[in-house]
C-alpha cells in the first residue's frame, strides 16, 4: 500500500526504489483539484494528503448528489426513524439506484458508472518511493494510465 510509513520504512534501506500502484487518478495531476488539494493541506497538513483521499471526498459527494435527488425528486422518504427497516431498505435502493445515471467531473476526474455500477474512470496511479525526489508523503508519482487502453 502507498504509505507514508511504507516509504519511511523503505528510505533508509538504500536499495532501489519501489514502485506501488493505487486505482484512480492522482489529485494532484488534475489541474481542476488544486483548490481541494491547497484546501485539505491547510486543513490537515500536505503529508497527511493520503492515496484515497481525493477519491474518498468524491465519494462523499457523489452519495450526497444522489440523496439529495432523491429526496427533491420524492423517489424515497427518509426512514420514519431508526426502527423503520423497510423505509430504510428503501430509501438505501433508491440513492444507489440514483448513483447509476450521475454524472460528477469531481477532484479525481469525471465519474459515471456503468452498467454493472463500476466507475467508468479506470484511471491507476503509479508511484516510486525510496528515489531521489519523494513527494511530501515519501512517494513520487510517475505516471496514470487506463489499463482498458492498453
Amino acid at each position: 500500500a502507498k504509505t507514508s510509513a511504507m516509504s519511511k520504512a523503505v528510505k533508509p534501506l538504500g536499495g532501489g526504489p519501489v514502485f506501488g500502484s493505487v486505482p484512480g487518478i492522482d489529485p494532484s495531476q488534475v489541474p481542476a483539484a488544486k483548490a481541494f488539494t491547497d484546501a485539505y493541506g491547510k486543513q490537515y497538513g500536505a503529508s497527511n494528503l493520503g492515496a484515497y483521499s481525493g477519491g474518498g471526498y468524491d465519494c462523499a459527494k457523489i452519495i450526497i448528489q444522489s440523496i439529495k435527488q432523491v429526496l427533491d425528486g420524492k423517489k424515497a422518504a427518509l426512514p420514519k426513524d431508526s426502527n423503520d427497516d423497510a423505509g430504510a431498505k428503501t430509501f438505501r435502493q433508491a440513492v444507489i439506484d440514483g448513483i447509476q445515471g450521475i454524472q460528477y467531473a469531481g477532484v479525481t476526474g469525471n465519474q459515471g458508472f456503468d452498467k454493472n455500477g463500476d466507475t467508468t474512470n479506470k484511471f491507476v496511479s503509479i508511484y516510486s518511493a525510496g528515489g531521489n525526489a519523494p513527494g511530501p508523503d515519501g512517494w513520487s508519482f510517475i505516471q496514470q494510465v487506463d489499463p482498458t487502453k492498453s
